[in-house]
């Protein structure tokens, strides 16, 4: 669905005021309607239906019998002048955010190329920050202390040797039964 927003559940106390038009986008009536719950689909960025399920009340009243104070939801407060439309508007109004350098990591030449997404090709690592194996000689296996202190020594057995005590056990049950 490429991240498109499809369905809204809204459970419990739910209120709608939907503007109902006709063909030629002209107003026929306005519908408030209160229910226990509500679905809503949507389908390319558009309400394709609504779904009220359980205790619905609702009327579609004609434009002119509708009262002018009930017209917006008690308490709703439309903040659209505050609509993110691109990423840059993440720092709209705000210095440059300032990028702390880190090892074996390049700082891009400019901040707007730390977002660039033309730019794909090129890894943002580079091979002085990925692992090599001469990185993890001589290290620990286990280096969890905790797993370690609660390990007695020589009861840790490798992987062969349990499949061959697993085998020679079941062999004896066998022959007992």
């Amino acid at each position: 669905m490429d991240n498109e927003l499809y369905q809204v559940d809204i459970v419990k106390n739910t209120e709608t005021i939907y503007y109902s038009r006709n063909s030629e986008q002209e107003l026929i009536g306005i519908n408030k309607t209160l229910s226990s719950s509500i679905k809503i689909m949507f389908e390319n960025r558009e309400i394709n239906y609504i779904d009220y399920i359980t205790s619905v009340d609702g009327t579609l009243t004609p434009e002119e019998e509708f009262p002018e104070n009930a017209r917006r939801l008690k308490g709703f407060n439309w903040r659209g002048d505050e609509e993110l439309h691109s990423k840059e508007d993440l720092f709209a109004g705000k210095a440059p955010p300032e990028l702390v350098r880190i090892k074996g990591i390049p700082l891009p030449e400019t901040p707007e190329d730390f977002f660039d997404e033309t730019n794909e090709n090129k890894p943002l690592l580079n091979e002085n920050s990925r692992l090599k194996p001469e990185d993890l000689k001589d290290k620990k296996i286990d280096s969890i202390p905790q797993v370690q202190q609660n390990i007695e020594p020589g009861t840790v057995k490798p992987l062969e040797q349990n499949k061959e005590q697993e085998e020679t056990e079941n062999k004896e049950e066998g022959e007992t039964n």
